[in-house]
């Protein structure tokens, strides 16, 4: 008993000087941090050896997940405020004028160290690589992303929403409606960008938007978990294997059309030199003289693909869900889209003069911006206006919070379109609404997801009415890893228009 008892208070005492040492040295290593965050909220939460404040995540009374870590942050402490994700320090904004002064900051590029969670799957990608790389590789992808490039891919989106509209017919309202839409954009993405024809590999694309989905559902555990590596994830968790296992089969898709497109461009000779017009994936391929290696390939395109489809295929979901839950609202962007078309194919012309289309479309993403959280790393020093943010802060960006901030928007929960109009657009603050993210590191993308999504709508709406019977969104159970997903099923019918009288 007497053994025991020294045992415990030893242990006691190894303890209490591991937290000394612990303490004494964050307190030095980190004092600039704790000097810049002791006016900050938060400052008081007690900071834990390899934790942080992180353990604030089994309050949240959901599965762990950073917007759901984010909305308790809110809720409870108020922004802006302090977080410690192990010993790296993190402030959190809603604020547009320091959101303003981040994305423009030359010392603001560089990418939050959350995102180092992501380097397993893309080390040496636009996400991830230093600033002086990104700007020459986004300078070479943009030619992807040009006028006469949108104009040559709208075809392409104009036959694949025929199609979901017969799919639709078929299939209607049996199915999740973020898969549906998740198919529907992968496919759309590599007819596209990888310049696949129309019999290759559908079933298998399917599948990929599937698979892709899930894996980030489970990412978003670990993106803020200090205690547990991605590698380790892999290796140890039951659930993290399944999901090795289905990033593997997803590499053998992408792996097989990269090889494929690397077939093509070897059958045709000065195939990059004779064509104006190419493709992403050519792109991809012919870096900097073929400098890419194959997994750097893999990895750039995987990137690509992933933003530009999952974000893409959740705005579609979530605006058709609104829709249906405000038939007044569905019927005015009907009658533009009947008056401006009649019973005429679309054009991209009139896809892009559909002023009332593109306010739904925002205040879609106002209330549920698919990318609800980013992060970025100081390179140094940043005055935010009244204080200056420490060298090797990260800042990160709660665009959920912001965009329903009501400092900048009135009735910041209601669903209303017209605050998009051309006439009113003026009024909004500048940087209180950032979907695409603002500044020199913005979406290459977002005017072909905008095309996109506006001829998919319009003629979802030519031939079907959006019902669904949600009330609120606050009815959503929302979660996030890198964009926005959605716990509970929700609840959406098409029903045919010339069939619903």
């Amino acid at each position: 008993m007497l053994f025991c008892k020294n045992v415990a208070v030893f242990l006691i005492f190894i303890l209490f000087l591991y937290l000394c040492r612990f303490y004494i040295f964050f307190i030095y290593k980190k004092r600039r941090f704790l000097k810049f965050a002791y006016n900050e909220k938060g400052f008081f939460l007690p900071i834990l050896p390899q934790i942080g404040t992180m353990y604030v995540a089994i309050f949240t009374g959901t599965q762990i997940n950073p917007l759901s870590i984010m909305d308790w942050m809110y809720k409870k402490i108020g922004l802006p405020c302090s977080l410690w994700v192990g010993t790296d320090y993190y402030y959190i904004s809603m604020d547009a004028d320091e959101i303003k002064t981040i994305l423009n900051h030359s010392e603001g590029y560089g990418k939050a160290d959350f995102y180092n969670k992501f380097r397993v799957f893309f080390k040496d990608t636009l996400l991830t690589v230093p600033y002086d790389q990104w700007k020459v590789r986004r300078r070479h992808f943009t030619k992807s992303f040009k006028p006469n490039m949108l104009k040559m891919y709208f075809p392409t989106f104009l036959e694949q929403s025929r199609q979901l509209i017969k799919e639709i017919e078929v299939q209607n309202n049996n199915e999740c409606i973020f898969e549906r839409f998740s198919k529907y954009t992968y496919t759309n993405f590599f007819l596209t960008h990888a310049g696949l024809d129309e019999t290759s590999k559908f079933k298998d694309m399917n599948r990929l938007g599937v698979l892709l989905g899930s894996i980030q559902s489970e990412f978003g555990r670990i993106i803020l978990d200090p205690l547990m590596t991605v590698r380790l994830y892999f290796k140890c968790l039951p659930k993290g294997k399944n999901i090795f296992e289905k990033l593997k089969e997803a590499n053998t898709f992408i792996m097989g059309v990269i090889e494929r497109k690397k077939k093509q461009m070897k059958e045709v000779k000065g195939y990059i030199e004779n064509n104006k017009e190419v493709c992403l994936l050519d792109l991809v391929l012919n870096f900097q003289n073929n400098m890419f290696t194959q997994k750097q390939v893999y990895e750039e395109f995987g990137l690509f693909q992933g933003a530009a489809t999952e974000t893409t295929a959740s705005s579609l979901a979530f605006t058709c869900i609104l829709l249906g839950m405000y038939p007044e609202i569905q019927e005015k962007l009907y009658q533009e889209v009947r008056n401006a078309l009649g019973d005429c194919d679309l054009t991209m012309e009139a896809v892009e003069s559909l002023p009332y289309m593109e306010a739904v479309i925002f205040e879609s993403l106002r209330l549920l911006p698919v990318i609800p959280l980013l992060g970025r790393k100081c390179s140094a020093d940043i005055d935010l206006g009244g204080k200056i943010l420490p060298k090797d802060s990260n800042f990160l960006i709660d665009i959920y919070h912001l965009h329903r901030n009501p400092k900048y928007w009135k009735n910041p929960l209601k669903f209303d379109p017209t605050r998009f109009l051309p006439e009113n657009v003026k009024n909004i603050y500048p940087y209180s609404f950032i979907p695409f993210s603002n500044g020199p590191r913005d979406c290459i993308g977002k005017r072909q997801a905008l095309i996109l999504m506006k001829t998919t709508i319009a003629n979802i709406l030519r031939n079907f009415r959006i019902i669904s019977n949600h009330k609120s969104i606050l009815e959503f159970q929302l979660r996030s890893c890198v964009s926005i997903i959605v716990a509970n099923k929700l609840h959406y019918e098409f029903i045919p228009r010339n069939r619903q009288n």
